[in-house]
C-alpha cells in the first residue's frame, strides 16, 4: 500500500496513505536523533512531557500518546494521535482538524511557564521514566534482547537505552531539556504520517514555516568494532526461567535486497511453528517453552533463542548449533522453506491492515532509505532458494551467546 511523500520544510517530510479500508484515522511524528549518553536521557522524557500537557478532555473519541523506539544508532521521539473516521462522529471533520492542529501546535510551539516546560509536570514526568526504565526486567523477552544487545560488539551507542541511563535522572534541568528540544525540533530530521481515508484534507494543518528550520542534521551510520572471538555472558534476575539467545552478525541492513534471504533464513532456523528449532528443540527435545527470534534492520544482526530451564542450557546450546548446522550444509526440505514464504507473505499482507504496524514498517525504510513495495517484497522473498538460504546462514558470524537467568535458591533444611 503505497504512501505519497511531500517535503513540506528543510528535512520534514509528510507521508500521506489515503485509503477506505481503515476505520481509522492514524497520526504519527518522529524526530530523529543519534543516540548519546550526553543527550539520550533528555531527549527520553520529551514526548511524555509534551503530551501531559495536552487537554484530554476535549477530545472524546481521539487518543494522543508519546514514546520513545530505537532503530541502530537512532533515537526516535514518537508522538502518535489516533481517532475513528469522521464519518461516524458528530462534528467528525472538525475534531480531527482540531486534534491534529492541538497535537501540532504542542510539538511545534509548545506551552510553556517561564520560558520553560512546566516544572511540576517535569518532575511528574522524571519519575514516571525512571519508573519505566526500572520495570525494563518485567518484560523478560524484550529485557534479555537489550541486555544482549549490550554486549554485541557493535559502537558503545548501540548499548545505551532509549530510554536514558539512570545516573543522568538526578541531573535534568527543565531549562536545559527546552533549550535541547528547540534544537531537536530547528535541525533535526522529522517525519509525519498520516493513514486513513481522507487524510489530504489534513495534510495542510502540519505547518512547519514558523520552526524556522536551516541546516538540517544529517544522521549517519556508524561503523561496527570488529569481534575476534565470540564471548559467552550472563545476567541473573529473580525470574523462574531462563532466556538463552546466540546473537549473530550478517553483514546485511534493510537496504539490501540480500536482507530478504535472511529472513527467509531466521524463518526457516527458529522463527515458526514449522521451523527446525520448534520441531528439534521444542516438541522433540522438550527442553523449551518457547522460541525468540529477532532481526535488527538497521544494523542487521540477527538472534535466535528460547524460553529454558538453565539446567539444560548445554543441551540447548547443541541443539541450536546442529540445526544452524543443517542449514549450512543445505538441509533443508522444500516443505520448510515453501512454509517460511507462506508464512512471511502472510504477516506482509497482515501488516497492511494494522495502519500503526504499516507506518512503522515504512519508518525503517525511509531510514534505510530503501522504499520497497509489499509487491517488491514478496518478489524477493519467492526469489530466495535452498542454497541462497545455505549462503546466508555461512555468511553469519556469531558474536555473542547470552543467558538470561535466575538467582539459585537456597534449599530449606
Amino acid at each position: 500500500m503505497p504512501f505519497t511523500k511531500q517535503e513540506i520544510g528543510d528535512g520534514v517530510r509528510l507521508h500521506l496513505c489515503d485509503n477506505s479500508r481503515y476505520k481509522t484515522i492514524t497520526v504519527k511524528i518522529f524526530i530523529q536523533q543519534e543516540i548519546s549518553e550526553e543527550h539520550v536521557t533528555q531527549t527520553a522524557i520529551i514526548p511524555f512531557l509534551l503530551l501531559r500537557q495536552l487537554q484530554y478532555e476535549e477530545f472524546a473519541g481521539v487518543s494522543f500518546k508519546g514514546d520513545i523506539i530505537k532503530t541502530g544508532d537512532l533515537q526516535i521521539i514518537e508522538f502518535s494521535m489516533e481517532m475513528v473516521l469522521p464519518e461516524f462522529l458528530p462534528y467528525g471533520q472538525k475534531m480531527a482538524k482540531t486534534a491534529c492542529k492541538t497535537l501540532w501546535k504542542q510539538i511545534s510551539d509548545p506551552e510553556l511557564v517561564r520560558k520553560a516546560f512546566n516544572k511540576k509536570d517535569f518532575e511528574l514526568e522524571r519519575l514516571a521514566l525512571k519508573n519505566r526504565l526500572n520495570d525494563r526486567v518485567n518484560n523478560r523477552s524484550t529485557f534479555a534482547r537489550y541486555r544482549a544487545t549490550r554486549h554485541i560488539g557493535y559502537l558503545e551507542e548501540m548499548k545505551i537505552h532509549q530510554y536514558g541511563l539512570e545516573e543522568y535522572f538526578e541531573q535534568l534541568e527543565v531549562e536545559e531539556v527546552y533549550e535541547y528540544y528547540k534544537e531537536l525540533i530547528r535541525y533535526h530530521p522529522i517525519d509525519i504520517f498520516i493513514v486513513g481515508k481522507g487524510v489530504e484534507r489534513l495534510a495542510k494543518v502540519f505547518d512547519v514555516s514558523g520552526l524556522n528550520r536551516k541546516a538540517i542534521k544529517r544522521l549517519t551510520v556508524a561503523e561496527e568494532i570488529p569481534r575476534g572471538t565470540p564471548i559467552d555472558c550472563y545476567d541473573r534476575h529473580n525470574v523462574e526461567q531462563g532466556i538463552c539467545l546466540m546473537c549473530y552478525r550478517t553483514g546485511l541492513s534493510y537496504a539490501d535486497d540480500e536482507f530478504f534471504e535472511l529472513v527467509v533464513l531466521s524463518g526457516v532456523y527458529s522463527r515458526f511453528s514449522h521451523s527446525k528449532l520448534f520441531v528439534h528443540l521444542r516438541e522433540r527435545a522438550t527442553l523449551c517453552e518457547r522460541l525468540h527470534s529477532f532481526i535488527e534492520p538497521t544494523k542487521g544482526y540477527l538472534m535466535a533463542g528460547a524460553t529454558i530451564n538453565v539446567r539444560v542450557y548445554g543441551s540447548v546450546l547443541r541443539v541450536m548449533d546442529r540445526q544452524l548446522e543443517a542449514i549450512e550444509l543445505g538441509k533443508i526440505t522444500p516443505a520448510e522453506l515453501e512454509n517460511t514464504k507462506k508464512a512471511l507473505i502472510r504477516e506482509l499482507i497482515c501488516v497492511e491492515d494494522n495502519p500503526v504496524m504499516l507506518i512503522y514498517q515504512y519508518l525503517i525504510a525511509v531510514i534505510n532509505q530503501k522504499v520497497r513495495s509489499v509487491e517488491e517484497k514478496i518478489d524477493l522473498i519467492n526469489q530466495v532458494t535452498i542454497t541462497n538460504v545455505q549462503k546466508r546462514a555461512l555468511n553469519l558470524t556469531l558474536d555473542t551467546i547470552y543467558l538470561f537467568h535466575g538467582v539459585p535458591r537456597r534449599r530449606k533444611k
